[in-house]
């Protein structure tokens, strides 16, 4: 069972952007080891992002300048686009944001001395109240193959993970390129998949690294560095190429 950081809402959100950006089509949001599913909210969190306020402006939980540089030119105005029209998750063992126990246990993985991580997932509790995200008891390699065996024409599929791999054996983590690579094969410009992630590098002390690879065209790049808990995501120079 992992922890669910809302933090790293603040890294989904801007690689959403960048992804809208290129695509411009409604956004079908997936997300393996999802825990209780708080990073499939990213959207209904509020971004204070130089000067504007981006996502859901009046959500119980905001982001104060969370960005070192910017995904895209105009987030502002990519923001005012973007929309996610389905959002889904799976873990194999996830937490249900409408039983105080859970919550309890969400809230226990945060060290007592950290009252501004306190305060967040607290508020992105709120929100999830209103809005229950859908995360369903099954392993990554097998929801995968299911989900995405049809083409969703008119859609971006964006697969998101963050903090996943080192939980995950070998053989499943093959499984699970196989099931994304398959769809991949099968994606068209109407119907691209992306798969966007959160993960270590090869130093752990470097911080996180957000990468994204994109088909069809298998391209795969580097968006930007994170923090273990999201913020601050210092975007690459020049993303936009």
């Amino acid at each position: 069972m992992q922890t669910n950081e809302p933090g790293r809402a603040a890294v989904l959100y801007g690689g959403l952007l960048w992804l809208h950006e290129r695509h411009g089509l409604p956004i079908r949001l997936l997300e393996v080891g999802a825990s209780g599913g708080l990073n499939l909210l990213a959207d209904r969190f509020a971004y204070r992002v130089e000067g504007a306020t981006l996502g859901d402006s009046d959500s119980p939980l905001t982001f104060v300048e969370p960005w070192i540089g910017s995904p895209v030119p105009a987030p502002a105005l990519s923001a005012r686009t973007m929309r996610v029209t389905e959002r889904s998750g799976c873990d194999i063992a996830p937490l249900d944001l409408a039983s105080p126990e859970d919550r309890l246990t969400l809230r226990s993985y945060l060290w007592p001395d950290e009252p501004a991580r306190l305060a967040r997932i607290d508020a992105a509790l709120a929100v999830a109240a209103d809005h229950p995200p859908q995360v369903v008891a099954c392993a990554a390699e097998r929801w995968l193959a299911q989900i995405l065996a049809a083409p969703r024409g008119g859609e971006l599929t964006v697969i998101w993970q963050s903090v996943v791999r080192q939980y995950v054996s070998a053989e499943s983590w093959t499984t699970i390129e196989h099931a994304v690579q398959a769809a991949g094969r099968a994606a068209t410009a109407s119907s691209p998949l992306a798969w966007l992630t959160m993960e270590p590098g090869e130093d752990p002390l470097a911080g996180f690294l957000v990468s994204v690879t994109t088909w069809p065209g298998a391209a795969t790049r580097q968006l930007a560095g994170a923090g273990d808990h999201g913020p601050p995501v210092r975007w690459l120079t020049d993303p936009f190429g």
